[in-house]
């Protein structure tokens, strides 16, 4: 139990021995990081031979399947793009760091990392995708006073014990824990996959039978379309020339020329019949395979197949150009931790700060706005409201100016129309219907009022006169 539990964590041994250096004044160093692994010899890939190397990486010996990964995208085009497009959608995102307390001293790191190359470490690191793990050598200037640039370790130059640790194998000889190294000495990065040793958790592990598949059937390709791709061409003839090989063996040639030159003569009695094999429905057999290996292999790569209209629907209707934005997040938040614990050591060798927690290295993975989508919405939104977009808003959000709103007529209150004054032909105003009602109605107002003040001394004198009368006497 204890040689099972002394193999298990062979590679982690506890304290470094190599103190903080670079690749120029450590030899040691720099042997490690280098690779004497044997090409593979293509034409002998078989079934076979592909399951003893898996068999030797799932052993924590993956040189063979590095190598293997590494001849893959030299013969297969679309391995290599894809692999280039999730590596170049990273280093396309916005980076930066930033500081609320020390805004100087970020100021500097990130001038630092520029003078060090750092993009060129970042494009090693994502190598982690297609293999599952990947490192870089830092190359520190005397006392960790900064970095003077980046070594990229070779992915032939790992090992790996049973419970993942790992151990550097370059030409040194025997492998070399990473643990022997300072912490701050390699920037190791492992991709986030399933459960197993760093070698398993590659895109390219799980695409390596594909590529066996396709690669065989490419060498039959050829003998498919040189069989039914090409017509077939029978041909009769009598019993003795049949018997005749010297004859026999002429009008086969015949034959050829036909199919070859597509001319050709013979007598009125000869007989040819073309079979066209192509017409069986099988002649895009192959051709439907080895697409359906590139769908398989673009599925896994970037999430989504190489036509919109296939795209899924948390690729945003994109072409594959474009990686899906939830593996772009996955990937940039992988190389970002990595680059973070960098930041940490240099605050503490350069700036003798304790910890990074201020001093944040930021990759800004989020997609552009959709501007069309937002105007939209803000149309929508002033419509609703029957109110006119606020410029100010607009300059804030989208950048543009809006020019001053044009007057709005006042619009007369509704009511009764106005009734236009008409006149006679003598200047004078014609009196309508109902205006002459109106003055008959006043008029005689007027001459019932002056008759009742005409009224009242009359009846006073009356009273005066016939007073002692009974006026109900008959």
């Amino acid at each position: 139990m204890l040689d099972f539990l002394s193999g298990y964590f062979r590679y982690k041994t506890p304290g470094s021995k190599h103190p903080l250096s670079n690749t120029d004044r450590d030899d040691s160093l720099a042997s490690a990081i280098l690779s004497l692994t044997s090409p593979l010899e293509m034409g002998q890939l078989r079934a076979d031979r592909v399951a003893a190397i898996i068999a030797d990486a799932d052993e924590g010996d993956p040189r063979g399947q590095a190598e293997l990964f590494s001849i893959v995208q030299e013969k297969e085009p679309i391995w290599a793009a894809h692999l280039q497009t999730r590596r170049l959608a990273v280093l396309g995102c916005p980076m930066r760091i930033e500081s609320k307390k020390h805004a100087r001293e970020a100021e500097e790191i990130m001038l630092l990392l520029e003078r060090a190359k750092w993009r060129g470490a970042m494009s090693t690191l994502l190598d982690a995708i297609g293999t599952g793990y990947a490192g870089v050598v830092v190359d520190w200037l005397p006392g960790g006073a900064g970095i003077n640039g980046f070594s990229p370790i070779m992915p032939t130059a790992w090992v790996f014990d049973a419970a993942g640790n790992p151990a550097i194998a370059g030409v040194s000889g025997s492998p070399v824990p990473m643990t022997a190294y300072h912490p701050a000495q390699i920037l190791y990065l492992v991709s986030e996959g399933k459960v197993g040793l760093p070698c398993r958790k590659g895109v390219m592990r799980t695409l390596l039978w594909m590529f066996l598949f396709k690669n065989g059937g490419f060498r039959n390709w050829t003998t498919f379309l040189e069989r039914f791709g090409v017509p077939f061409i029978l041909g009769k003839i009598s019993a003795n020339d049949f018997k005749d090989p010297v004859r026999r063996d002429e009008l086969k040639k015949a034959l050829m020329a036909i199919r070859g030159g597509g001319v050709g003569i013979g007598t009125t009695e000869t007989d040819m019949q073309i079979l066209n094999g192509a017409a069986a429905g099988n002649k895009d057999a192959f051709e439907q395979f080895q697409r359906y290996c590139d769908e398989i292999v673009t599925l896994v790569l970037l999430g989504q197949l190489a036509s919109s209209d296939k795209a899924g629907g948390l690729s945003r209707g994109t072409a594959q150009d474009k990686v899906r934005q939830d593996i772009l997040e996955a990937d940039c938040q992988m190389v970002q931790e990595c680059f973070q614990a960098l930041i940490g050591w240099v605050c503490q060798f350069k700036y003798g700060m304790p910890d990074a927690d201020d001093i944040k290295f930021v990759i800004d993975f989020h997609p552009p706005e959709d501007l069309k989508a937002t105007a939209e919405m803000f149309a929508t939104v002033a419509n609703a409201a029957r109110r006119p977009l606020d410029p100010k808003q607009v300059f804030e959000r989208f950048g543009v100016k809006l020019g001053e709103p044009e007057p709005v007529p006042e619009v007369a209150p509704a009511g009764a129309p106005e009734q236009k004054e008409f006149t006679d032909t003598a200047g004078r105003k014609t009196e309508t219907a109902s205006e002459k009602i109106i003055n008959a109605t006043l008029s005689r107002l007027v001459d019932t009022e002056a008759l009742e003040a005409w009224r009242i001394p009359v009846d006073s004198a009356i009273r005066q006169a016939f007073g002692d009368l009974d006026p109900d006497d008959p």
